[in-house]
Formats: C-alpha cells, structure tokens, sequence
C-alpha cells in the first residue's frame, strides 16, 4: 500500500512561531517540502514592481516561480488589492501537485493560511494537520520581546514596520491589543485541537518544540 504522506498548515497569528515549526517538521522528516506563503508574496511584490519582468501598475502577466523544484506559473496583477493573496495562490497549485504525486510531506506557513482557505481545500492523497497560532494575552509583548533580543528584533521587524517610526518593543506593544482580538476570533473559528495558544505553552523553545511534537504524533 502507498504510504500516505501530510500537508501541514501553519496558520495564524505572525510573530507565533511558524517557521520556527516548519523547520523543526523538515529536521524531523527531511525530505519534506516547506512553503513559505509570506515569503512567496514579498518575491512575487518584488519582481512586478522593481524587477526586470516589472509590469505597470494594474496590468497583468504570466509569471513563473520554481517552488520545490517545480515550476508554478499563474497571472499575476500589479494591484495593492491582489497581491496579498499571491502567497497562497502559489501554494496552492504546488499543494495540488504535491498532493497528485503523494511522493513527501509538505508544510505550508504564514499569515495567508486561513481558515476559510483551509477548508476550501479539496485532496485526493495527502493526509492534513493543522495548527493555527494565535495568543489570548497582551502580556505576551514580553515573551516576544525577550526572544526577538536574543536574535535580531531590528531585522525581525524590519518589513513589518516599514511605515512606522515606532521602535520594535513599541510597535509590538501596541499591536498587542489588535492582534488578541484577532486571535479570539480565530479561536471561535476552528476546532479545538487546532488552535494554539502560545501564551499558555511556556518559553518560546518549548512552545515550538510541544506544537511540533503534537503535530507529528501519528
């Protein structure tokens, strides 16, 4: 029988740890293929707008991208309104073909894997996990600051605050309130042993390393 591989979804809330995740699945199954939807996006912004395949502004055009050796292609249009969802587009296609030749796990993560997305998922092979990240309780400014300082904070939060002149700890601070009003929505939105709040999971390691640990427990 043909072993059954898994599409893992990390969605949710930023700053929660998904990439963090993602890696720790790719350590643990290392032919696994890991999207990155946010990443995916900035790429695809880039070329149209200041690339040499830069198109004008609400035109559209073929564009091919190869994501895990495989070359997706999709038109694409230069408009504030479109592109955000080009992450997901991407992935999409490569989940479909992933899914078509069942032949490795892949993880999907970013802020453009949502619930209504997820749901609209139609699969023939691959086995799905879930988690969606997300945190109840604004003290987790803290939790996230403490982390980013032993990393870089000013490169972490470079895209994220490119319009502000806050510092990082005061962008984070006053995204707190915002974001656990998003996440109490999200919570509302999924089942149970899919949501994850990271404030109830102890230190960032240990917080990745219980998340990812429940994910591949079979």
């Amino acid at each position: 029988m043909e072993k059954q591989h898994t599409l893992y979804l990390l969605g949710g809330l930023q700053w929660t740890g998904k990439s963090d995740i993602s890696r720790e699945i790719g350590k643990a199954i290392p032919s696994t293929k890991i999207l990155h939807t946010d990443d995916i996006r900035d790429c695809i912004k880039e070329i149209i707008r200041f690339g040499p395949s830069q198109i004008p502004e609400g035109s559209s055009k073929n564009l091919t991208l190869n994501i895990c050796d495989m070359e997706i292609t999709k038109e694409v249009t230069r408009d504030d309104g479109k592109e955000n969802d080009y992450g997901w587009l991407f992935s999409l296609e490569t989940i479909d073909r992933c899914d078509q030749q069942n032949k490795s796990d892949i993880v999907v993560e970013g802020v453009a894997v949502t619930t209504d997305l997820i749901r609209g998922l139609r699969l023939k092979n691959l086995n799905i996990k879930i988690a969606l990240l997300g945190f109840n309780d604004p003290s987790y400014a803290k939790i996230l600051i403490d982390h980013l300082e032993t990393t870089d904070i000013e490169n972490h939060m470079r895209a994220a605050m490119r319009d502000s002149n806050q510092s990082p700890k005061q962008f984070i601070e006053e995204a707190m309130s915002i974001m656990v009003r998003q996440s109490n929505i999200l919570k509302q939105e999924v089942k149970d042993d899919e949501y994850f709040d990271v404030t109830k999971l102890g230190p960032f390691d240990a917080r990745i390393k219980t998340i990812t640990d429940t994910l591949l427990r079979h």
